[in-house]
């Protein structure tokens, strides 16, 4: 019997779709980008499993039925990272060309909510003021123009401060589900895998500290609040279009921009620091210092001799003339996944 499925876009739309127990993620995905007109995209759609601050990519080969039941165990032992429930997101996956000139609006809308979801999430390293004129044009777009005695609610989100206060006092920590999540690491729900487990507990672990370490006061978010009204006041006859290019300038003019970025530590290369992100781009492989702009080094796919997972969360990569570097992380199908597919896409271009 079929069953209907909401599948998420980012920015809020949704779309609906039959399945049946044969139902592919991969069919899912034809499906929505048919029904968003993104048949002819210049950029890679993908489904993810997402729960919170967890974003897991789906294969094209997965059952959606299966994805479901899954998720129905997880609920029946309270594993729902951040309090939230368990959904079907349809977003960007692979950027081949996000500054390509004709791009349709609906995949600039695409590319616009992640970028702006990147910089809520501090996945995009800016200073304080660039934080406040990029919530100044969210606000813009979103609410539109500034008049007398307007200010700046938590029901428009636009600034990274007001998610993580958010976080912060909802109370909604991960710590009890990291619990749950602990006792069926025993071995009482073996259907889970420890590898799931092992990924939800750190995905969980590392919102908590994030949000608990960088949440701000009452005094120092009204501080902010106030600051983007100030810069909101000069964006007076800005369209949403002008808006959204102009927010979208800024982000695009980081050299991270149209990688992927995962969070990995290392310990083989004492010249970089333990916490990094990985970004994985069509071009090749950047690594960043987490949250600092400057990337420290680059490797082109041509000098990348080999990747892959040596051992289960443990991600290897061996560069011509430099070795092998080891990173730890929970996002090891991702990385290679997001790897071939850009090794895939130059092989074509070059044909």
């Amino acid at each position: 019997k079929g069953l209907v499925c909401v599948v998420h876009c980012v920015g809020g739309r949704t779309v609906e779709f039959q399945v049946n127990s044969a139902t592919s993620c991969g069919e899912v995905i034809a499906y929505v980008k048919k029904d968003l007109g993104l048949q002819r995209s210049r950029n890679g759609f993908g489904l993810f499993e997402s729960c919170g601050t967890v974003d897991k990519y789906l294969e094209d080969k997965y059952m959606v039925a299966d994805v479901l039941s899954k998720w129905e165990k997880y609920e029946a032992h309270g594993i729902n990272p951040d309090g939230d429930t368990w959904k079907l997101v349809f977003k960007l996956f692979a950027f081949f060309d996000p500054l390509a000139r004709d791009l349709s609006q609906t995949e600039q809308e695409f590319l616009f909510e992640q970028a702006f979801e990147s910089v809520m999430a501090r996945r995009f390293p800016a200073d304080d003021t660039t934080l406040i004129r990029l919530a100044a044009l969210r606000t813009q777009f979103v609410v539109g123009e500034y008049e007398e005695g307007a200010y700046i609610s938590d029901v428009v989100r636009v600034h990274p401060a007001q998610q993580e206060q958010l976080l912060a006092s909802s109370g909604v920590g991960p710590s009890g589900t990291l619990k749950k999540a602990g006792t069926l690491l025993k071995g009482t729900l073996r259907g889970l895998g420890k590898g799931t487990l092992k990924l939800l507990s750190g995905s969980m672990k590392r919102s908590n500290s994030t949000s608990n370490a960088t949440a701000p006061n009452e005094a120092e978010l009204q501080k902010i609040k106030d600051q983007i009204v100030v810069e909101w006041k000069k964006l007076k006859g800005m369209g949403r279009d002008q808006t959204r290019q102009a927010y979208m300038e800024i982000v695009q003019a980081w050299e991270g921009y149209g990688a992927n970025l995962f969070e990995v530590e290392q310990t083989s290369n004492k010249l970089w620091p333990t916490e990094l992100w990985l970004a994985i781009s069509l071009n090749g492989v950047g690594v960043f210092e987490r949250g600092k702009p400057k990337r420290l080094a680059f490797y082109r796919y041509e000098t990348v001799l080999s990747f892959g997972a040596p051992v289960a969360n443990k991600y290897k990569i061996m560069v011509d003339n430099v070795g092998s570097m080891l990173f730890d992380t929970n996002m090891v199908l991702e990385i290679a996944k997001l790897m071939k597919e850009y090794i895939k896409e130059i092989v074509t271009r070059k044909r």
